[in-house]
């Protein structure tokens, strides 16, 4: 109970919550996403960058990394477009693999932009039906002609429920959208890594 309503009351009385009660369910549903999407492609990337080593350092690239290469991981992309095209002049293969490490950031940031917008907008909707439920506060004090400083109170603090509960649902999702950008910008920092690791390779391979 809060203020002397249950949840339901309090939901089925404004639009406003209402459509914070769609924004949180939305914010949800974008995080179990990226949850998901993260267990699915994490690998260690630690052991991947020792692998790809010893594949340079023998020639036999695949057969180093074949215990990696069926990984849905953005980092098995970029390595695969980058052994796709070994033979390449190492400018044209960095910008291949570039290419494929733009596509799989897309991969990587999906999702986090919804996430911005509920952070935006919840706060906002939610000042909204605070201003809304002044106003009604307010505007039945003066039909009624009646209202001590109790009712004033009461209709106050009902009011500001919707911007305590835009808060509840913005926060966070901020802070999980921090989260699953640094995520992206670490997978993308390593793809760097393992980038020029094999652009070095194909350069030693030219001068020879």
């Amino acid at each position: 109970m809060i203020l002397g309503k249950s949840l339901a009351q309090i939901f089925l009385s404004s639009w406003v919550m209402q459509a914070l009660l769609l924004t949180s369910i939305a914010m949800l549903a974008l995080t179990f996403e990226r949850v998901f999407f993260y267990l699915r492609i994490r690998l260690p990337f630690d052991r991947l960058h020792s692998a790809l080593k010893v594949g340079l350092q023998t020639g036999k690239i695949r057969e180093a990394l074949a215990a990696y290469l069926h990984s849905p991981s953005p980092l098995i992309q970029v390595l695969k477009a980058g052994i796709q095209n070994i033979q390449a002049d190492p400018s044209s293969l960095q910008e291949i693999m570039e290419i494929a490490l733009l596509q799989e950031r897309g991969r990587l940031t999906r999702s986090l932009s919804g996430l911005s917008t509920i952070v935006a907008i919840s706060p906002l909707l939610g000042l909204l039906g605070t201003v809304i439920g002044l106003i009604n506060a307010f505007y039945n004090i003066v039909v009624t002609g009646s209202g001590g400083p109790e009712v004033v109170a009461g209709g106050i603090a009902e009011a500001l429920l919707t911007t305590a509960f835009g808060l509840i649902i913005a926060v966070p999702a901020l802070i999980i959208r921090n989260y699953y950008f640094k995520k992206a910008n670490d997978l993308t920092l390593q793809a760097e890594i393992l980038m020029k690791e094999i652009v070095s390779y194909r350069e030693r391979l030219q001068s020879r």
